[in-house]
Order: C-alpha cells, then sequence, then structure tokens
C-alpha cells in the first residue's frame, strides 16, 4: 500500500515498558510512504498522535501536517530501552 497526495503511511511498532504494559500508538512510527515528503520514508518519525488518523490493516493513515519531526540519529530500540528505564 502507498499514501497519495498529502497522505503518510505510517507503522507503528508495540513498545512493551517496564511491568509489561504495551503502548501501540505513541507518536512514534516508522514513515513507509509519503510521496510529498520522500525524503522522510523509511525512517523513523514523530507524529501528533492526539489527532485521529485512519487505521487499515495495522497501519495509520495520517496528513503531513502532523509529523513533527524525523528521527536522523535514534532508532526505535535505543527509544525501547530509554523508555524501560523510565
Amino acid at each position: 500500500m502507498k499514501a497519495v497526495g498529502d497522505y503518510v503511511l505510517i507503522e507503528i511498532e508495540e513498545i512493551t515498558g517496564v511491568g509489561g504494559i504495551s503502548i501501540k500508538n505513541d507518536g512514534v512510527g516508522k514513515c513507509l510512504s509519503a510521496p510529498s515528503l520522500p525524503e522522510i520514508e523509511g525512517k523513523r518519525i514523530l507524529f501528533d498522535s492526539h489527532q485521529k488518523p485512519r487505521e487499515y490493516d495495522g497501519l495509520i493513515i495520517l496528513d503531513k501536517k502532523y509529523i513533527m519531526g524525523v528521527f536522523e540519529w535514534m532508532t526505535l530500540n535505543y527509544m525501547n530501552t530509554y523508555w524501560k528505564e523510565c
């Protein structure tokens, strides 16, 4: 599946924190498709999770205006470790 126009397709990975609590949509995911922002495809992004995005088959479809940042240096595994320590 590919996004079209100003939409971004995001894959969300489940993060398990201390005590085994799973967090699915914490505003971080991997950009799978972004036709109007091809430079962020394949990168971890931070998005406004307070919006009501569309979900399809475990993927989030969101307007690009809700993208808040791109992680250039931090992997999701590092973030998982960080959140487990908090």
